[in-house]
């Protein structure tokens, strides 16, 4: 009697562990399963790194094209969105080019141009934002096509590379700008840091209000 009391108790004992680790597996089951759809909810949720990238690369695109003033020309081309898309700065490299610019027949738009060196820090922080200048106020290129034409043209002459140009026009200081109006030749000029850069924009605000109501420069 004692011996079969003793083997229901164990097999008593098998069912209540057997029970025990059926519950065991089926909460880790339970807690796997819901895992898995915490995991593909937060998938569903999460934006693609690369999507995030190109929203952020089309915000600071568009920040930028809302930074051009409308009186600069048709901004709503799409084509200004373009990462090609570049300010129409006409490098100088000769005295013959520097004629040229200005001697243009079919183009009344004041002209801009910037003295440099290659060698000027100065120079370097101040063309930043002489090419911003020119984005807002001058043409829009893409490769050999202007998308946008603007109120001014603009270009550069580096003061190494053309030093006789550069001492017959008696460019003493860089980085310095020259305005000038067809018909006039230079009616202004300003020589300043790159921290006074706003005196630049100034005064082309200034000779474009005039020159728009035809009174010329100084």
């Amino acid at each position: 009697a004692g011996s079969v009391l003793k083997e229901s108790n164990d097999q008593g004992h098998k069912r209540i562990m057997m029970r025990a680790l059926l519950s065991a597996l089926a909460a880790t089951l339970a807690a796997l399963l819901l895992a898995a759809d915490a995991g593909a909810s937060f998938a569903g949720g999460r934006r693609d790194p690369r999507r995030r990238s190109r929203a952020a690369a089309a915000g600071a695109t568009t920040a930028m094209r809302s930074d051009l003033p409308a009186r600069a020309g048709p901004d709503d081309d799409d084509r200004l969105l373009d990462d090609r898309a570049r300010p129409d700065i006409l490098s100088i490299r000769s005295e013959g080019e520097y004629a040229d610019f200005l001697g243009s027949e079919a183009d009344d738009r004041i002209c801009v141009i910037k003295f440099y060196a290659s060698w000027c820090k100065s120079c370097a922080k101040f063309g930043v934002k002489y090419k911003r200048l020119a984005r807002e106020r001058g043409d829009v290129r893409i490769a050999d096509e202007v998308v946008r034409a603007g109120q001014a043209r603009f270009a550069e002459v580096e003061y190494t590379a053309n030093a006789r140009l550069c001492k017959t026009l008696k460019v003493k200081r860089l980085p310095s700008v020259h305005f000038h109006v067809r018909g006039r030749g230079k009616v202004s000029e300003v020589v300043t840091r790159p921290s006074q850069f706003d005196m630049v924009e100034r005064e082309l605000e200034r000779l474009l209000g005039r020159h728009g109501r035809g009174e010329g420069g100084e």
